[in-house]
């Protein structure tokens, strides 16, 4: 995999004989120095090449990526993403669209409907047609195989819708992130199937305290507000971009929360709770499964 970085914006270059410093920032600033006659020559090349404005291209597998990757860890370029395919934002009605394929890069942007119907959602969080739900698990899992990371982003009133998606990326074990809005209020973690907790232990334990109306359909346009939306927008942009060269996700597992009229945002952790009704799993097991689970240990029990 390639990963493409570009200099940082306010990036100040000063250089002697033997070493090349760079500069980042002012109250927080950074410095780091380069020894030019220690240094490979072909890394020099490379970082000359990055920091004279042109974009650099560089494989995981390179033996200079650690050294782009620390330069990138404290600030001193960027990376730069590109429209690969291999990133998926899906929104719900009430998210305007518009805003985020100018602000997000290097992701497609879509409306949930494009990809996942009404009656798809309607029959994934019903849960009681176990073959039907095979055959989509069997669709979906083809349809976002090509994608490295899917996103969701939706008003916290389409609980139903979000209960549903977070099921659906469960049965096909593909790792996605939220970004719920709700009255000023934004939430946003990412989910990885079997490790961290789902939607629903998220819900749970962290917004169990708190109280609205459970609505299927959303009423109207425009429940997702500007500040929301560029709030949200702006954070996953960042996470795109450490996921594309850390690997990981800082957002994995965690959960960030942010309450708009007075800047309240609260950090908190994800984890499996065991009685979670999508992701534990004991519920994971069809009755017919339990049934059979019993019996064997019935008649283990009949030779003791």
């Amino acid at each position: 995999m390639t990963v493409t970085f570009v200099k940082a914006g306010d990036l100040r270059v000063r250089r002697t004989d033997k070493e090349l410093i760079l500069k980042k920032g002012v109250i927080h600033a950074s410095e780091i120095t380069i020894d030019l006659e220690n240094s490979a020559k072909t890394f020099l090349d490379m970082l000359e090449d990055l920091i004279s404005g042109n974009e650099v291209s560089v494989e995981r597998n390179n033996i200079y990526y650690q050294d782009f990757m620390t330069l990138y860890n404290y600030g001193f370029i960027a990376c730069s993403l590109k429209k690969t395919g291999n990133l998926l934002l899906l929104a719900e009605e009430e998210v305007p669209i518009g805003p985020l394929n100018h602000i997000l890069t290097g992701i497609r942007v879509e409306k949930r409907k494009e990809y996942i119907s009404d009656g798809e959602i309607q029959c994934i969080q019903s849960g009681t047609d176990f073959i039907k739900e095979g055959e989509l698990a069997n669709k979906f899992k083809r349809l976002f195989n090509p994608y490295n990371q899917i996103y969701y982003l939706a008003p916290l009133n389409s609980l139903y819708k979000i209960r549903a998606f977070n099921k659906l990326m469960l049965m096909i074990q593909k790792p996605f992130f939220l970004g719920l809005a709700d009255n000023e209020n934004i939430f946003i973690t990412g989910i990885h199937p079997k490790i961290t907790g789902c939607f629903e232990c998220f819900e749970k334990k962290i917004m169990a305290k708190l109280e609205f109306r459970e609505i299927r359909e959303a009423g109207g346009q425009g429940s997702v507000s500007p500040s929301e939306l560029l709030m949200i927008a702006g954070i996953l942009q960042k996470n795109m971009e450490q996921t594309e060269v850390n690997g990981i996700s800082m957002l994995m597992g965690n959960v960030l929360y942010f309450y708009l009229p007075n800047f309240e945002y609260s950090f908190d952790f994800n984890r499996r709770t065991i009685l979670c009704n999508t992701c534990a799993g004991l519920n994971e097991i069809h009755f017919e499964e339990q049934n059979v689970r019993s019996l064997n240990m019935l008649k283990e029990f009949e030779y003791i």
